[in-house]
């Protein structure tokens, strides 16, 4: 079974979500496999590229173990969403934090001068010595 058309429509499918160089990395793998690089040479390179190192190893098992394309990808696929989804998680726990800051800076001084100013002025109003009588 011949890989280069599953890394072409690959690349095809990620050119216009990719935020890395994915496609740059996509066309290297299928252009060492179009010369006839064994599977596990063609995905060393990709593993070169930190978004393709799971995916460059899943592929060198593959061809080491003879696994089932599906569940390869399957299992890819699985720790990908799982990355994705802790770092969402930080960014959202960061976010809470970030956001207490403009309600510290607004709310803070709103308290100190609709509450304290008011109690210590009218505090400072009954002692004899402030009074102007």
């Amino acid at each position: 079974m011949s890989l280069l058309p599953l890394v072409q429509h690959l690349a095809m499918a990620v050119r216009d979500i990719a935020s890395l160089d994915t496609t740059g990395t996509l066309r290297a793998v299928a252009s060492a496999l179009d010369v006839g690089a064994p599977i596990e040479q063609a995905w060393q390179r990709a593993a070169m590229d930190a978004a393709w190192v799971s995916m460059s190893q899943a592929m060198s098992n593959m061809a080491s173990t003879g696994q089932l394309l599906p569940d390869l990808l399957t299992m890819v696929s699985r720790d990908a969403a799982q990355q994705i989804r802790a770092r969402v998680r930080e960014r959202v726990r960061r976010a809470a934090v970030l956001i207490l800051i403009p309600t510290g800076l607004m709310a803070l001084p709103a308290f100190m001068v609709l509450t304290v100013v008011p109690l210590v002025a009218g505090h400072f109003a009954h002692v004899p010595w402030l009074s102007s009588r």
